[in-house]
């Protein structure tokens, strides 16, 4: 779904009154209860459609946001509680990212030596900086395959990069009491070599966010 509103009509607005990934793997299995990691990579690929698209993408709503934890353990949500526990899933984390690092404008991206998949990536702005989202999807790791990010004019020599991971694509979060939580937050500094920035991906399904 991530290019669907690539040619979607700019005559009226639209908003996306409710998405989430609610199976693992094949559309004919049942649905889950925590979303798998990947499962979270895959709609954080789809907001990236979405950002490409703000021009007519005005919001968008995940279903459901919160749910009691025993009610409805077969379906996904942003957020489930017993009466002293939270569940924060992955979904979560990836709302959490995307929403601490919005841009005012979208910006284009020329790539050279690969399309999208298995990275797909949005690009924006704001009045002093520009934030590069990166999701590896069932992609390569490492220094051999990291993703060489140029800003045109830009003379920054240092950036900062978010990445949310998890250990593999079928990791999920837990209840604090069922064993916790398996997906993670990091935030480091990276330098340009020559006024190119190297993301390096270490796990096969992760999401990155450059700051520059």
């Amino acid at each position: 779904l991530f290019n669907t509103f690539d040619q979607a009509s700019r005559d009226y607005p639209v908003f996306v009154a409710e998405y989430a990934a609610i199976r693992s793997g094949s559309n004919s299995g049942g649905e889950i209860g925590a979303q798998t990691f990947s499962m979270a990579c895959a709609e954080a690929i789809f907001l990236l459609g979405c950002e490409r698209n703000s021009d007519v993408i005005v919001g968008s709503a995940y279903g459901a946001l919160i749910k009691q934890y025993d009610e409805e353990p077969r379906t996904v949500a942003v957020l489930k509680h017993t009466a002293d526990q939270i569940l924060k899933t992955n979904s979560f984390y990836v709302q959490k990212l995307f929403a601490a690092n919005l841009g005012s404008e979208t910006v284009p991206v020329t790539a050279t030596g690969g399309n999208f998949g298995p990275v797909y990536w949005s690009a924006t702005k704001t009045a002093d900086k520009t934030l590069l989202k990166l999701v590896n999807y069932n992609g390569q790791t490492g220094p051999a395959n990291a993703v060489k990010v140029q800003v045109k004019n830009s003379k920054a020599t240092s950036a900062t990069i978010t990445v949310l991971s998890a250990p593999n694509g079928s990791s999920v979060n837990n209840l604090p009491g069922g064993g916790g939580e398996t997906s993670s937050i990091g935030t480091m500094s990276l330098k340009a070599e020559n006024g190119v920035f190297s993301v390096v991906f270490s796990k096969s399904y992760e999401i990155a966010i450059l700051s520059i």
